[in-house]
């Protein structure tokens, strides 16, 4: 999840709801399956316990391309 306002880490369970809000809703454990994949890609930043998720640059530019859509 990236908020443009305030790009910070966000852990799972604060995405969750916030997808969950948006109508988008996602276990955490499916969660945790998208974020090791975007991950992998190098698309996110997954920090250690307690430090959440962020976008990385190329995770930032991919989302961009998507909304541009």
């Amino acid at each position: 999840y990236y908020n443009e306002y305030l790009p910070r880490p966000l852990g799972r369970k604060k995405m969750v709801q916030v997808l969950g809000e948006r109508g988008l809703p996602v276990s955490e454990g499916s969660l945790r399956t998208i974020l090791s994949v975007m991950a992998r890609d190098g698309l996110l930043h997954v920090g250690r316990t307690k430090q959440g998720t962020l976008l990385s640059e190329k995770g930032r530019a991919f989302y961009q391309t998507l909304c541009a859509q």
